[in-house]
Formats: structure tokens, C-alpha cells, sequence
């Protein structure tokens, strides 16, 4: 997900977008206390609630209401991703992308898991830790 997001943010700027709107996240940068704060909050509480949220409540359900065929698993990860993305509004027209791509990655981690969320707790903490610790080091505008 990091090297998507990474190679996506390079791709913003020559198609002409906006970078992601990351200012809610500016006291991070150079603050050791903000990130550790940060970081505590996303490996207990956002990580979790969020693929609780979006992908294993989600997904199931509409799993449940869409016609029971093979394409049905994979409208139900995109119609999560967007859902997921749609949340992530405050970060502008390219977070919205971003999370979206992040939303059909989780998603199908989530359904090749055989549904269980722990690899997809861990994987959306790591990769909003690893994006806070760009901001910590000013790596990202």
C-alpha cells in the first residue's frame, strides 16, 4: 500500500492534481510527542475500527444483498473501497484516489485472508505509521 500511495503521489503532480491534503497531520512534523501520539492512536484504534468497519462489515454485507455470483465478491470490495475513500474526504480529490486504490488493496487482502482481519489491521497501521513518519521527516508536503 506505501509503494502504491508513493507511486501514486509522483504521478499527481503530472497529471496536474493537487497533492493529497495532508494538513490535518502538519503538528507531526518535527514533533516526536504528536507522532508518538499519532502512532498510538492508529495502532489502537484506527487500524482496528477501520477494518472492522470497512472491510469486514462492509464487504460482508453486501456481500449478502448482491446476487450470489463470482463477480459479487469483487463489487463488494470496490463498493467497500469507495465507501473507505468517501470518509477520507477532508484529503481532497487525490486522497480520495489514494484511499480508494488503499480500500481495493485491504479489500482484497481481506478476501484472500479467507475473510480473518488480522494481516489487514497490521497492514493499514504499518502503512499509516510509515506515512506519518514521512510527515515526521518532512518527506511529504
Amino acid at each position: 500500500m506505501f509503494a502504491t500511495d508513493a507511486l501514486l503521489f509522483s504521478i499527481y503532480p503530472v497529471l496536474g492534481l493537487i497533492p493529497v491534503k495532508l494538513d490535518r497531520f502538519a503538528a507531526v512534523h518535527g514533533n516526536l510527542q504528536e507522532l508518538l501520539k499519532w502512532l498510538a492512536l492508529i495502532w489502537l484504534v484506527v487500524g482496528v475500527t477501520e477494518e472492522l468497519i470497512s472491510r469486514a462489515f462492509l464487504i460482508d454485507q453486501w456481500q449478502d444483498v448482491l446476487p450470489a455470483a463470482k463477480a459479487s465478491t469483487g463489487l463488494a470490495v470496490t463498493l467497500s473501497a469507495l465507501t473507505f475513500s468517501a470518509v477520507h474526504y477532508y484529503q481532497g480529490l487525490t486522497g480520495l484516489i489514494s484511499n480508494f486504490v488503499a480500500g481495493l488493496l485491504l479489500g482484497a487482502l481481506y478476501v484472500l485472508r479467507s475473510r480473518t482481519l488480522p494481516s489487514n489491521v497490521i497492514a493499514h497501521a504499518l502503512a499509516d505509521s510509515l506515512g506519518l513518519l514521512a510527515i515526521y521527516l518532512n518527506l511529504v508536503a
